[in-house]
C-alpha cells in the first residue's frame, strides 16, 4: 500500500512547485500599467501569465502603432520601436496581447513594467529546465483547446497559460501574419540584424529556441525581478 500511494503522488510532485497567491483564484494582479497582469511562481521564477499589452515604455512615451505592412517595413529597416495587433485586430489583441518588433523589446526607456525584466535566455532555460526540458515542456506551458492536443497536463489557467497568438514574420524579402503557436521574444541578440526566440508550435510537445529578424513581430511574456 505505500508503494501504491508513492506512485499516485509523484506525478504532482512537480506541480506542486508551481504556486499563486490569490485567495479565490490563486493569481495576483501585477502592479502595472498593462492591463490585467496577473502572476505564477513556476519554480524560483514569478512570470506573468499573459502576454505583454502596454503600448507605451515605462518612462510614459508611446510607442509607435502600426496598422499596415509598409510601416512595419519602414520601422524595421529604420530600428524604430513599434507595435501591432495580430493581423490588425484589435479583437485579437485583446485576448492574446499585442505583437512587438525586437527594437521595441531592447529599447533603453524599458517595455517592461516596473518590477518586470524581459527573460533573457537564461531565464527561458531555467523554466524551461525546471518542466522536464526542451523535448517535454511545451505541454505543461500550453492553455486551452486550440492547441490541437487533448494532453490535460497542466492545461489550465494556474500554469504558464500559453495559448497560440501567432506573430507577424517580416524578412528582407516577405512579410506576412503567420498563426501556428505561440512565439516570445528573448533579450539576447545573436547578432546586430536577428535575435534569440522561444516559441511552441501546434501539435508538438517541445520547446524550441531560434533567431529571427528583430523587425518581426513577436509577443512579450516578462518575468518578474527578484529582490
Amino acid at each position: 500500500m505505500k508503494i501504491l500511494f508513492l506512485l499516485l503522488i509523484f506525478p504532482f510532485a512537480l506541480f506542486s512547485q508551481i504556486k499563486n497567491d490569490n485567495p479565490k483564484s490563486g493569481i495576483n494582479p501585477a502592479k502595472s500599467i498593462s492591463s490585467d497582469l496577473l502572476n505564477i511562481k513556476i519554480g524560483n521564477q514569478t512570470w506573468m501569465t499573459k502576454n505583454l499589452d502596454v503600448t507605451h515604455f515605462r518612462n510614459g512615451d508611446s510607442i509607435k502603432q502600426v496598422k499596415t505592412d509598409k510601416e512595419w517595413v519602414e520601422c524595421a529597416k529604420k530600428q524604430i520601436p513599434a507595435w501591432c495587433y495580430y493581423n490588425n485586430d484589435p479583437v485579437s489583441g485583446k485576448k492574446n496581447g499585442i505583437l512587438y518588433n525586437w527594437f521595441a523589446v531592447n529599447d533603453p526607456r524599458g517595455l517592461a513594467p516596473k518590477g518586470y525584466k524581459i527573460p533573457n535566455e537564461d531565464d527561458w532555460s531555467k523554466l524551461i529546465n525546471f518542466l522536464g526540458g526542451e523535448s517535454v515542456a511545451a505541454p505543461k506551458m500550453r492553455y486551452g483547446k486550440l492547441w490541437g492536443d487533448s494532453l490535460l497536463v497542466l492545461t489550465s489557467k494556474g500554469n504558464f497559460g500559453a495559448i497560440p497568438t501567432g506573430w507577424r514574420k517580416y524578412t528582407d524579402e516577405k512579410i506576412e501574419f503567420i498563426n501556428n503557436g505561440s512565439y516570445w521574444w528573448s533579450a539576447n541578440a545573436q547578432t546586430p540584424k536577428i535575435a534569440w526566440t522561444r516559441y511552441l508550435v501546434i501539435k508538438a510537445n517541445e520547446v524550441r529556441s531560434y533567431c529571427y529578424d528583430k523587425g518581426s513581430g513577436l509577443s512579450v511574456r516578462c518575468l518578474k525581478v527578484e529582490r
